[in-house]
């Protein structure tokens, strides 16, 4: 006789001292669970071939019998472009030294400063003016702002001349 290998004690006293029916009722319920878990595993089975014949009927279908309407897209309809020469004013050319530079250096450049003129001039009047201009033929004109111009009459004077 075997020794059993994890004897549970307890286990045997609900199963041999309890109720027959009890027992019943426990063996039905247990081989219910057992049927229905057949069933369902059965069941994803089955579903699971369906899917798989579906799925190689699916390829070879398309593989045999391609789709009636082309998978190519269309091209649009093409536009005709034409163009026309360019008028010979229109062309813009380049020349080579068509521009001139200029160039300095600071030898031809002139320092000049700049300072107040109080004290460096004496302002004058007309009378002053016309004294210093003896002898030429020159005009002074106001105008209603109160600016005056001296007009030499003589176009040899208006060169400058020197003054005594």
């Amino acid at each position: 006789m075997k020794t059993p290998f994890n004897h549970n004690p307890l286990l045997d006293d609900v199963l041999t001292e309890g109720d027959s029916e009890f027992r019943n009722e426990l063996l039905e319920r247990t081989l219910q669970q057992v049927r229905r878990r057949r069933r369902v595993r059965q069941f994803n089975q089955g579903l699971l071939t369906v899917a798989l014949s579906l799925g190689v009927l699916l390829a070879v279908w398309k593989a045999y019998f391609p789709s009636s309407h082309s998978a190519k897209s269309e091209l649009p309809a093409l536009d005709v472009v034409t163009s026309h020469p360019v008028a010979p004013s229109m062309i813009v050319e380049t020349e080579i030294g068509a521009i001139s530079l200029i160039s300095s250096s600071d030898a031809d450049l002139a320092v000049v400063h700049s300072q107040f003129g109080d004290g460096l001039f004496q302002e004058i009047d007309d009378q002053e003016l016309l004294a210093l201009l003896a002898g030429r033929h020159v005009a002074l004109v106001r105008e209603a702002t109160g600016r005056a111009e001296l007009l030499f009459l003589d176009p040899e004077d208006a060169q400058g001349f020197p003054v005594q």
